[in-house]
């Protein structure tokens, strides 16, 4: 995974199993600014070709979420209630792995 290192939006992203039928949930830690000074309320996984993955709202003052990502390679957004992104991470789920 890459442009995690320094980020106000997401702590850690990680999978637990290995992916089946296409997708692996992912449990996302986000920062306590994110969803409080920051603003997001939701993420968004879109694939490598644009398309959209997954959707789930965040709450104020939550800092944990899971989520689903395809198999490959896809890109972790953070959107505030206007739907301006805050924060994104690439992500690509190999194995049991998120790299």
């Amino acid at each position: 995974m890459s442009g995690l290192s320094g980020s106000k939006v997401f702590e850690s992203v990680s999978v637990s199993e290995p992916w089946a039928s296409g997708r692996a949930a992912a449990s996302v830690e986000l920062t306590r600014a994110a969803t409080t000074r920051l603003g997001v309320r939701g993420l968004t996984v879109v694939r490598k070709d644009g398309t959209e993955f997954d959707t789930t709202a965040v709450r104020s003052g939550q800092t944990k979420k899971t989520v689903f990502l395809p198999v490959g390679r896809a890109t972790l957004t953070a959107v505030d209630f206007d739907g301006r992104t805050v924060g994104r991470v690439a992500v690509a789920v190999r194995g049991k792995k998120v790299v």
